[in-house]
């Protein structure tokens, strides 16, 4: 429920825009994260809401509150404490059908235009709408069709990826997670070769996949081609697969392998 007090000292939370048939899940995923924090719900129709218990998160979800009214209004984004909130998913109203995209940008502008320091994720529809929103002030555009289109391709090939990716999608504790991160200052001029083989060596509980590029234009271009000689640069980012937590890189300075 909308608690004015206690969300007026929330900081540092995340706010969920509009409810779907995904919130549920979201909400328990983040709660299991690292660093949960507390959750806003923007409820865009109440009526929508108790039509639909199953979207309900459960009740140990943690530190929950909703606010009714529209995400793209600025009173209730100051209600939801957009100007102290980390960041903000943007799900699709499901009400707007193939219009959803729309309405989704224009709310992820108005935080944007409330609080630039707030990461903005936003669910699309319609995959065709990602490259428009690669031109705004948006920090990150997920399309779940995109995606599935290209792991029931991959799961044709190889089949059962499919639980690997779902493993690797999950904040849950044990399983294995994806990390993006920054190599520390003094692994800069290292090769991706090196640290693999100091990784090893090490018997980390982490395995290093590959390098996103400082001059990557694409998520296409990531991985591919590796250069595994190539010395990393401080706007490279290693992509690291790990089960026990965010991976401390500081522990390959000066490893001999």
């Amino acid at each position: 429920m909308d608690r004015p007090d206690a969300l007026a000292r929330l900081s540092d939370h995340l706010i969920v825009c509009n409810v779907n048939e995904k919130v549920g899940t979201l909400v328990q995923e983040v709660r299991a994260s690292a660093a949960p924090g507390a959750v806003v719900l923007i409820v865009q129709d109440a009526s929508l809401w108790q039509a639909h218990p199953e979207w309900h998160p459960p009740h140990d979800a943690g530190e929950l509150f909703t606010v009714e009214g529209s995400p793209s209004d600025p009173a209730v984004l100051e209600r939801a404490g957009v100007a102290r909130a980390r960041a903000a998913v943007i799900l699709a109203d499901p009400r707007r059908g193939e219009l959803a995209d729309a309405h989704t940008a224009l709310i992820a502008l108005a935080i944007e235009a409330h609080n630039p320091r707030v990461h903005t994720l936003v669910d699309l529809v319609r995959s065709q709408n990602a490259d428009l929103l690669t031109h705004t002030v948006v920090d990150d555009v997920v399309c779940a069709a995109a995606v599935t289109e290209r792991l029931l391709v991959q799961s044709l090939v190889t089949p059962w990826l499919k639980n690997v990716f779902k493993n690797l999608c999950s904040t849950r504790p044990g399983s294995g997670k994806l990390f993006l991160l920054a190599p520390p200052p003094a692994l800069c001029g290292e090769s991706f070769r090196e640290l693999t083989r100091r990784t090893l060596a090490g018997d980390h509980p982490w395995v290093l996949c590959g390098v996103v590029r400082k001059e990557a234009a694409t998520l296409d271009d990531v991985l591919c081609p590796l250069e595994l000689d190539r010395p990393l640069d401080r706007d490279d980012r290693l992509v690291v697969v790990s089960s026990a937590g965010a991976p401390t890189l500081e522990l390959l300075v000066g490893a001999t392998p």
